[in-house]
């Protein structure tokens, strides 16, 4: 009779640690949807690794990782448009890179990915002719030190302005729209304050084709920079 007892007893106590766990596990799975749905993912998301917003942060992050250390002048190659280009170059293929990320997880807003179409168009018709100039500047090896010094001087003003704009911001976007806008922005100024300062270390017909690329980048960087702030200031479209 007490061995009877005694096995229920421990049949019970199983039973009940089993419900228990079950009921953790529950709660676990509806947390986790419920955060994938907060940040526009499923619970699929959720639990394979986190939302399509985690994910494209994450691809971002590593983009941007990329982009900065295949932009940094090792060595100085005595030309600021050489140096430029060898900037502009990453720069541009991070972008193409983001904004197919992007795409890849999908967003909400349609005019985001109306732009993010754009510009991995725009991009590639941009390195294409990129990669021509820098060809062109590279067999020329015509040099100017000083123009160089001065172009490279404007570039560390512009990354460490970046960086400190990054660890003031400390902002965590809620959806994947808002963290590809507020990534795209970052990477635009950059352009386009480099493109003002090759602008101001070149001469007018020398550098003919290096000028007007510049000026298309400012003035594609800044429209873009204006579509995108725009949408940010709305807090129903993002």
């Amino acid at each position: 009779m007490k061995s009877n007892k005694g096995f229920w007893i421990t049949a019970g106590a199983a039973i009940l640690a089993a419900v228990i766990l079950a009921a953790v596990l529950l709660a676990g799975r509806r947390e986790a949807s419920a955060q994938g749905n907060e940040q526009g993912g499923t619970l699929a998301d959720a639990l394979n690794g986190g939302s399509a917003r985690d994910k494209y942060m994450t691809e971002e992050a590593a983009i941007i990782r990329r982009m900065k250390d295949e932009m940094l002048i090792r060595e100085a190659s005595g030309s600021a448009p050489i140096d430029f280009l060898k900037g502009m170059i990453p720069h541009r293929e991070a972008e193409v890179s983001m904004a197919e990320s992007y795409l890849k997880y999908g967003g909400e807003s349609r005019e985001l990915e109306d732009l993010a179409r754009d510009i991995v168009t725009a991009r590639k018709e941009e390195l294409d002719q990129m990669n021509d100039l820098l060809k062109q500047y590279q067999e020329s090896k015509e040099t100017d030190e000083e123009k160089e010094a001065l172009y490279l001087e404007d570039c560390s003003r512009i990354f460490g302005t970046e960086e400190d704009s990054s660890r003031r911001a400390g902002e965590d976007p809620d959806t994947i729209d808002q963290a590809f806008a507020w990534g795209m922005l970052r990477c635009h100024q950059m352009a386009a304050d480099m493109a003002r300062s090759i602008l101001e270390h070149t001469e007018e017909g020398a550098d003919e084709e290096l000028r007007g690329l510049a000026e298309t980048i400012l003035e594609s960087q800044e429209e873009e920079i204006r579509r995108m702030e725009s949408l940010l200031s709305d807090k129903n479209t993002l």
